[in-house]
């Protein structure tokens, strides 16, 4: 029998500081650049929301200025994404630089449900040589399929779709759906990785064709 689930994809560029005046500052207008793109997507009723890689970064911040960005309000990206979960009864997936339980900073995909509990974490297994060496990220060990309920959700970020190894981790997984959130689209990448994992596959692309 079918299993019928609506997913949105929320695309679009990050958003510009031009000035950087504070953490508070920088956050409210994080926030109110999602606000208008949650409000648009709330008419199609989306069971899932996904949304693109680093959603929380702005283009032109420094690096500086963003290392004090995230330390001040890294926290609170989950209590906002959550309201917006249980506002529009979705799941909203969001990708953030996020601290794990020791500390270490992660390029992740965080999956919230409508009741605002933590579904799924996925951290990005290949991060790029720059975000290894100029913050600090670092790497997941390995693909991860959740049952979210209404499906079981696979993940990869980016870079991640470069390596096959990923890719068959999922093959023999058997997720329903793959979950890409990126800043670079992939290509024929996207339709590589559904055929050899079996799975449908939901990209949400910075600025680009989701």
């Amino acid at each position: 029998m079918a299993n019928y689930v609506n997913i949105g994809l929320i695309t679009g560029k990050r958003p510009q500081i031009y000035e950087y005046k504070g953490a508070d500052r920088a956050f409210n207008k994080m926030k109110s650049y999602w606000d208008e793109r949650f409000e648009a997507i709330s008419h199609d009723s989306p069971d899932i929301i996904l949304l693109p890689e680093m959603c929380t970064t702005f283009y032109d911040l420094k690096k500086e200025d963003e290392d004090e960005y995230y330390h001040e309000k890294m926290d609170f990206f989950q209590d906002y994404f959550s309201a917006w979960a249980q506002k529009l009864n979705s799941i909203v997936m969001y990708s953030s630089i996020r601290k794990d339980e020791n500390g270490l900073k992660r390029n992740s995909i965080m999956t919230v449900s409508p009741e605002k509990e933590i579904l799924a974490e996925y951290d990005k297994v290949h991060p790029t040589i720059w975000e290894v060496e100029d913050h600090h990220i670092i790497p997941g060990k390995e693909g991860v399929v959740k049952d979210i309920g209404m499906l079981k959700a696979g993940f990869a970020i980016c870079f991640d779709l470069n390596f096959n190894e990923l890719m068959y981790q999922y093959k023999e997984k058997r997720p329903d759906v793959i979950f890409f959130s990126s800043v670079f689209h992939g290509g024929l990448m996207q339709k590589y990785w559904a055929y050899s994992a079996r799975s449908f596959f939901a990209g949400c692309i910075q600025g680009l064709e989701s």
